[in-house]
């Protein structure tokens, strides 16, 4: 009988012991009955002297150390009270220093470029400068937008903003819809900061120029026609690589009543 018991006790805790709580009562009940005659120990301590846990330790019998078995954590199986020790973990390598990257370029992808403004030139010492005084600069950017130029509206003149002083502005002589300097020193100025590298680009409009002289250039094919044709002449003429346009503003409330 007690071999009988002990080995049900030893089935129900390896196989379903988790699982079958009924089952586990009855293994308790069974095994009881035998009371010492089952020697064989239990699943967790076959073959060794005592079951510790925490405190205390118990004989490894399946009637009496039936608690300690069972404990999720904190038990060993020995002849002595001590814990086998277990294995330091080897300690991992230090990262090395990642080093320190140097110094790139002024930028990295993207386009640096500014806007060289014609009228600075009429600013009062200190702060006047023309083409020669940003040479240095140049160089290192990718885009200058030269501001501003102009272009003919149809059938009209063109006004010149309040500080510039040329005789260009009249369109009188022009084709509508024409890209116009309106600086007699504006083609020198280009020549300058094209020879220092940088890809110039035309900028037109600007506050100055009437918002409703856009709207009349964008308003049919043929005005468009005129106004490319123009520009490409100007481009090529004066070795620049693009126009900017400067529309200000379409959508400024004070500015959109001409807009259509």
């Amino acid at each position: 009988l007690a071999q009988v018991a002990n080995s049900f006790c030893l089935r129900v805790k390896s196989t379903h012991w988790e699982s079958h709580l009924k089952m586990r009562a009855l293994c308790v009940v069974v095994t009881g009955l035998t009371i010492a005659a089952a020697q064989t120990g239990c699943s967790n301590c076959v073959g060794s002297d005592n079951c510790y846990h925490a405190s205390w330790a118990v004989p490894c019998s399946c009637a009496s150390d039936q608690a300690a078995c069972e404990a999720s954590s904190g038990v060993w199986c020995s002849s002595s009270p001590s814990p086998s020790p277990s294995p330091s973990p080897s300690p991992s390598p230090s990262p090395s220093p990642s080093p320190s990257p140097s110094p790139g370029p002024l930028h990295q992808g993207g386009i640096l470029g500014g806007y060289y403004a014609n009228w600075a030139q009429y600013h009062k010492a200190p702060y006047t400068y023309d083409a020669s005084n940003v040479a240095g600069i140049a160089g290192k950017t990718d885009h200058i937008y030269y501001g501003f130029m102009y272009f003919c509206p149809p059938s009209g003149t063109s006004p010149l903003p309040y500080w510039a002083t040329s005789p260009y502005g009249n369109c009188s002589d022009s084709t509508e819809f024409e890209l116009m300097m309106i600086e007699t020193n504006d083609a020198a100025s280009i020549q300058t900061l094209v020879s220092q590298g940088p890809k110039v680009i035309a900028s037109i409009g600007g506050w100055n120029f009437p918002s409703e002289y856009f709207s009349k250039m964008v308003a049919t094919s043929d005005s468009r026609s005129k106004f490319i044709s123009s520009a490409k002449s100007f481009i090529t003429q004066h070795g620049l690589k693009g126009i900017d346009i400067d529309w200000e503003y379409p959508c400024s409330p004070a500015r959109t009543d001409a807009v259509k």
